[in-house]
């Protein structure tokens, strides 16, 4: 019995010394080499970071039309999916005869509707690719979690990536019809 209780005492000796240990460390790693509070207050905000590589941009599909579509086309277009984001606040109409894209500021570009590339092996509207003309692309997907625009409580069922003249823009969409 009077062995355990030896190996016991030592064995929170032990722990004692590296509690000890760990809290010196701590307060070590913890200390700035500033002395005053005036100084630690003073502390400098680094630059935003810039990128040194390039992003390369990404692969288009080639261009099946013949031209943009008119957004005051007479035609019919049955509204597919509707599509926003946030900063920027942007905005893209799927319908059945042209895809529309506007922008805060007021610009409208409207694209002839081409049946999407959709994954291979999964349902009909898991992903699809849209082609905005020569300019750009829409990919659509909806997974298993929502996708907020964070700045409403609505959840959207789709998330959308738009490559569109050379900007990247990310935002989530809802079924039409």
């Amino acid at each position: 019995m009077r062995q355990a209780t030896n190996y016991l005492l030592r064995g929170y000796t032990g722990m004692k010394q590296l509690l000890i240990l760990c809290l010196a460390l701590y307060l070590a790693c913890a200390c700035d080499n500033r002395t005053s509070p005036a100084e630690r207050e003073n502390t400098d905000t680094l630059p935003p970071r810039e990128a040194t590589d390039p992003v390369p941009e990404p692969p288009t599909l080639p261009d099946t039309s013949s031209e943009e579509a008119s957004s005051s086309s007479n035609e019919q277009n049955e509204l597919y999916y509707r599509i926003s984001g946030t900063e920027p606040f942007w905005s893209l109409n799927i319908g059945s005869t042209y895809l529309t894209y506007r922008s805060m500021e007021g610009d409208s570009l409207s694209f002839p509707y081409n049946s999407p590339k959709r994954a291979a092996g999964r349902t009909d509207d898991w992903a699809q690719l849209y082609q905005l003309g020569n300019q750009g692309w829409v990919l659509l997907r909806r997974g298993n979690t929502p996708c907020s625009d964070g700045m409403s409580d609505h959840d959207y069922a789709y998330t959308a990536t738009v490559w569109l003249k050379g900007q990247l823009l990310d935002g989530c969409g809802e079924k039409k019809n």
